[in-house]
């Protein structure tokens, strides 16, 4: 695939920035549960303000099964009443486990009951069943009943099965705590997830639990939260890392599919004037804030400034129901005859300069890739090692970076998952403009 960048030519000092930084998140979420759900939104929501992001929630959790929830008028109230994001529902801790008769009768159709209301009354909003845990031993009460629950591994499965079943059959995410749990007791077994009664989970499961979600329901690692309950580090470490691996490990398992939209913004700022550029395909409309009082709703406006001076300036592009939020600095000048334009652009400050590449310097190819890229130059092999590949997420997080090597580089991209991304190229302080590429499974 070949890049093309260019930039506008003017005689007098010119800024050009494409707008790509991670932004904060803000999810509205409705949680049905019952003890296992106790405290978990409130630190799911410390968890996310520590990584910058917002959870706004709501804790409908007084019914003890999925059938009480579903039976509820208050529980379509709920529903009906937040433009949630997301609505997490989940069973009574052993009936998702079950025989698939009692299944087949009593969590089912219930599901389905629930699931078509978060969709009847939520245009953008999506479903969300939270897998739960295996008792620490398996479920003693009715092990005699159903061996598969006479042990954790056994009831962990079950309800792994259920679960999975409810997602797929009502077009929901399935948020995967009982498998990080699964994770953790098997490559942290020192960690007790456990409180006393080996059912109900102790703070260090509580975290664990909170991080799956918020991997799940941002869309981001939860290696970045600094939130820590006054863990220490290492079991802090281990638990992230056992959230992260399994939300990202395969979307595609949980029935996960992010949409993948990017607030496409650029500026232009020639002095005291700045063209800002909204090139975000599918606009319903949009909505800037200069950061000096003046606002817009033009797709693409100018706005002239009445000092030289740093501003932030946020734009929100509205896709379909789909908000975009994404803020930025705009450094302003102010035009004086009496200094020679090269002095001035000895002056100037220039964030997230563009890399000028010319046609057919650069190809990066296949795109859609499965798990490798080849990256062709005519750089030079003198030249090529001053070049990086840079790898972003739909965050607009660094997920990778490697130096070209001569004129052809060869990148192993198995390890990441699939899904959309964006590369750009930089030399020194500059880097290109970034290119969609799509890696799939």
């Amino acid at each position: 695939m070949k890049i093309y960048t260019s930039i506008i030519s003017l005689a007098v000092l010119l800024l050009f920035a494409q707008v790509t930084f991670a932004q904060r998140t803000i999810k509205r979420v409705l949680f049905f549960g019952n003890s296992y759900t106790a405290g978990l939104p409130e630190l799911i929501s410390k968890l996310a303000s520590s990584a910058g992001d917002s959870l706004i929630f709501s804790d409908a959790s007084a019914g003890q099964t999925i059938k009480d929830h579903a039976t509820s008028p208050s529980s379509f109230t709920a529903i009906s009443s937040g433009h949630w994001d997301y609505v997490v529902i989940q069973c009574q801790s052993q009936e998702g486990a079950f025989r698939d008769a009692y299944v087949n009768a009593n969590v089912f159709p219930y599901a389905k009951i629930l699931a078509d209301s978060v969709r009847k009354y939520n245009l953008c909003g999506k479903t969300m069943f939270y897998m739960t845990w295996g008792r620490k031993y398996g479920d003693a009460s009715n092990c005699n009943n159903y061996p598969p629950l006479c042990t954790f591994e056994g009831m962990q499965m079950r309800l792994r099965t259920n679960y999975l079943k409810m997602g797929f059959d009502n077009d929901a995410f399935v948020c995967p705590v009982g498998m990080a749990w699964r994770h953790a007791r098997t490559n942290s077994p020192s960690i007790e997830l456990y409180d006393a009664d080996e059912s109900h989970p102790s703070i260090k499961g509580m975290y664990l639990s909170a991080s799956t979600f918020y991997a799940a329901i941002f869309e981001k690692s939860p290696l970045q939260v600094t939130h820590t309950v006054g863990l220490n580090s290492t079991d802090l470490d281990s638990l992230k890392k056992a959230a992260n691996f399994i939300v990202f490990d395969s979307l595609a398992t949980w029935n996960i599919k992010y949409d993948t939209l990017v607030n496409d913004v650029f500026y232009v700022a020639l002095y005291d004037t700045v063209t800002f550029i909204n090139d975000t395909k599918s606009l319903s409309w949009v909505q800037w804030d200069f950061g000096d009082g003046g606002q817009s709703q033009d797709i693409s406006p100018v706005h002239i400034y009445g000092r030289a001076d740093t501003f932030a300036v946020n734009v929100s592009s509205y896709v379909g129901c789909h908000q975009l939020d994404t803020t930025f600095e705009v450094i302003t000048t102010m035009y004086e005859e009496n200094i020679p334009d090269s002095a001035k652009d000895t002056t100037v400050v220039k964030p997230n300069a563009i890399l000028e590449l010319e046609a057919n310097e650069l190809f990066v190819f296949p795109n859609p890739c499965k798990g490798a890229l080849t990256i062709v130059s005519d750089f030079g092999a003198e030249q090529s090692g001053n070049y990086s590949f840079l790898l972003f997420n739909v965050n607009g997080i660094e997920v990778m970076r490697a130096n070209l090597q001569g004129s052809h580089t060869r990148l192993d991209l198995s390890s990441m998952q699939s899904g959309v991304y964006f590369y750009s190229i930089q030399n020194g302080s500059k880097q290109s403009i970034k290119q969609k590429i799509v890696l799939l499974e």
